[in-house]
This record gives C-alpha cells, structure tokens and sequence, in this order.
C-alpha cells in the first residue's frame, strides 16, 4: 500500500490515465491497421486501372491502323481478297480483345468502389471508437470527481484514502469508537472492467453488506455509500 489522504485523491486521476493511454494507444493501431489497407487497395487499384487504360489506348491505335490498311487493299482488287480476309479477322479478334479489356476495366473499377466502401466501414468504425473512448473518459472522470469530493467531505472526519496497486482504494475511519477515537475501521474496494464496484475486505467485519453494494451499483452514489459504511461501524462500537 502507498500514499496517505492528499494521495489517496491522486489515485483514480492515475488509474483513468492508464485506462485512457491503452484505450488511446489500441486506437491508434487500429487507425495504422485502416491507414496501411486502404493505401495498398488504392495503389493495386490504381495500378489496374492505369494498365488498363494503356492497353485500351493501344488497341484503339492497331484497330485504326489495321482499318485504314483494309482500305487500302479493298481498292487493290480481287488479287489482295485473302489478304483482306486475314485482316479482317485480325481486327474481329481485337474487338474481342478490346471487349474483353472492358470487361476487366470495369472489373478494376468495381474493385475500386468496393475498397472505398471498405475504407468508409473501417473509418465508421473508428469514430465509433473514438466515441466509446470519450464516453469511457467521462465516466471515469466523474467517478474521480465522487471520489474527490467524498474524500473532502469526510476527511474532518478521519477518512483516509490510500492507493493500492493502482487498482484498489483502502478507506479508512477513525474518530468512529469513543473509547479509542484513533482506532482504525477500513474496507477495501475497487471497480471491475464493466465499472461495478466490489468490497475486498472490511476490517472489523460488519456483516453483510450485500445490500450497500448493490445500492451503490445502481445509483453510482459512492459518497453515500460510504456514509452507510461509516455508519455500519459505529453501530459495531455501540454494540461492543
């Protein structure tokens, strides 16, 4: 155990800035992750559109090429016939090519559309964290706010904090027994991964306090729960 009442107020601002810094540090990995896939969709897309377009522009030359030479021979005559036939199948041969080039294009294309929608998924889902992440801040913060003002209100009367591990507070009461104002009654608790509080240990023991902690867990009202817990030692003294 470390820290004394002064710390013991320090210690949620220290747990929320750990819980914030991993939140923050598995958001930025997460945003490389998206930043690193939507770079390499972009550049094999583009380098499939660019091929694509170099291979059209090609075919679009030959086909005007291989047209004008037809041309040429249909006013040769009969003598140039099988020449003509050859080439005509030549160009029939690049129209299924040039057809089939559009096909891929539009391929690339689709591709294209469709690693923009995937970019556009993963940066929904990134806000979405982010936002998870601001919520997450807030709860913590007002959690430390109860605790800091819980901590002020009953310091007068001898209430101490202290951190235990960075994720457990040890409270402390004196001025509880009339017969030994300095002894001591404390409980120790913390607060789970889905933000529901739990009682470690109560010294001396006061029974069943089943029904504080479900209170607590409901309402969020630390400062009152620990007003019942006070109170459950002093009923322990004027019974003793």
């Amino acid at each position: 155990m470390a820290g004394d009442g002064a710390a013991g107020g320090e210690g949620p601002k220290s747990m929320l800035a750990d819980a914030v810094g991993g939140l923050r540090a598995k958001l930025e990995a997460r945003e490389a992750q998206v930043r690193g896939f939507c770079a390499e969709m972009a550049e094999e897309t583009a380098a499939h559109a660019g091929d694509a377009e170099s291979k059209l522009e090609d075919l679009r030359a030959r086909i005007e090429a291989l047209a004008k030479e037809r041309e040429e021979l249909a006013s040769m005559g009969w003598a140039n016939e099988q020449r003509l036939a050859a080439q005509q199948k030549k160009v029939a041969a690049l129209h299924d090519e040039l057809d089939g080039l559009r096909t891929n294009y539009a391929d690339v294309e689709n591709a294209m559309q469709n690693a923009n929608n995937r970019r556009t998924e993963l940066l929904g889902t990134l806000g979405a964290k982010e936002a998870d992440i601001e919520a997450e801040r807030e709860t913590q913060q007002h959690r430390v706010a109860q605790l800091t003002r819980g901590a002020t209100l009953y310091k007068k009367l001898g209430l101490e904090f202290q951190r235990d591990d960075n994720t457990r507070l040890r409270l402390s009461f004196t001025q509880i027994d009339p017969r030994d104002p300095d002894r001591e009654f404390f409980f120790v608790i913390f607060v789970d991964k889905d933000d529901c509080y739990h009682v470690e240990q109560v010294e001396p023991a006061v029974g069943s306090i089943s029904d504080l902690i479900r209170r607590v867990n409901a309402t969020n009202d630390f400062s009152s729960f620990v007003r019942s817990m006070r109170t459950k030692f002093q009923a322990l003294c004027a019974t003793s």
